[in-house]
């Protein structure tokens, strides 16, 4: 856990041409806290957790001792909260999923500083997470061993075992649902190689919600600064909102995925696709809005297909015959992207 406690002090006197004998100060006197935490449960669950908060202490001015000896932070200005929370369990080899929940709540005194008004303007956002990582190749490994593996594992065992037999060695070192035909054997060693031009297949989900209240009174509890409830439950100060409900709510989720091919040590094609939705319910009106990827078949905006964007990399072309001649790198790219 780390803490940190900042104090500045700053004064700016001014005197003008016109009154010489006047003299304008602007005094300022704040301080900034933050304390940082985290908490590792096991070595792939770790919780993080962060708080900030700025105070104003001008009513020290000249005092400034008392202030720390009395421990007086002063008036809070603003604070703000952050937690987060990350998963990445070890199922099997070829998966790597990763799940993340981030939170952050934030507080701002929306009256003078110098008011006796204790309301403030709330804000709380979440977003839950997840992704998951593969590689067609690993899949199809377990399965089926290349020979270059399967060399590389029998020869160390052979150097730690050299009283066994190769026969009891390739026994050992053999996969639990590896395929011993000798068809389909080499069925998965041509999908193997044509998988290994696969770049691994990254797919991504997220699901967010967001809530604020531009002058409530008090704090709310943490199910709204985790994000997890849109309603605060306080009371609203309907001095600085005119009597009106101002909060507002609001959700989205989106989803990609992206992967590539590497054709050769030369040509690499990529390719990607993503979708968002958002929604915000505000007293005024209701607005949803959607994105995703999209392929243009004609003019009109709404002739199309949802489809994937990608890129495409031609390099080293200064080997060919007829730009070996040229002292320079050569390259070719192109893309598309449409939404």
């Amino acid at each position: 856990m780390d803490f940190s406690a900042n104090l500045t002090e700053s004064l700016n006197e001014r005197i003008t041409r016109a009154l010489p004998d006047s003299t304008m100060d602007t005094f300022n006197f704040n301080m900034a806290r933050s304390i940082k935490a985290r908490y590792r449960l096991t070595d792939r669950l770790s919780a993080d957790y962060s708080w900030n908060a700025n105070n104003i202490l001008n009513d020290f001015r000249d005092r400034e001792l008392e202030a720390l000896k009395t421990l007086n932070p002063g008036k809070l200005r603003q604070f703000t909260e952050q937690f987060s929370t990350s998963y990445n369990p070890e199922l099997i080899s070829w998966l790597k999923p990763k799940f993340m929940y981030q939170a952050n709540y934030n507080w701002v005194k929306n009256a003078p500083i110098d008011s006796l008004a204790r309301g403030g303007k709330i804000a709380a956002q979440g977003r839950l997470t997840g992704s998951v990582n593969l590689q067609l190749k690993d899949i199809i490994e377990v399965f089926y061993t290349p020979e270059g593996k399967a060399g590389t594992a029998r020869g160390g065992r052979a150097r730690r075992r050299g009283s066994q037999t190769e026969g009891a060695q390739s026994s050992e070192s053999r996969k639990p649902f590896e395929v011993t035909n000798p068809q389909l054997k080499a069925l998965l060693k041509l999908l193997h190689t044509a998988a290994g031009k696969v770049a691994p297949i990254t797919f991504n989900y997220g699901y967010n919600r967001r809530a604020g209240e531009p002058a409530v009174r008090g704090q709310p509890d943490y199910a709204y600064r985790l994000a997890l409830v849109t309603d605060s439950g306080l009371e609203t100060d309907t001095v600085r909102t005119g009597g009106i409900d101002l909060a507002t709510v609001g959700k989205g989720q989106d989803m990609s995925w992206r992967s590539g091919l590497n054709l050769s040590r030369s040509v690499n094609l990529n390719f990607s696709y993503s979708r968002k939705m958002s929604e915000t319910h505000s007293p005024s009106a209701v607005t949803r809005t959607w994105n995703w990827n999209w392929l243009y078949l004609k003019d009109h905006a709404n002739s199309g297909i949802p489809f994937v964007n990608w890129s495409l990399r031609w390099s080293n072309l200064e080997k060919l015959p007829l730009l070996n001649k040229i002292p320079w790198r050569v390259s070719l790219d192109h893309n598309y992207s449409g939404n």
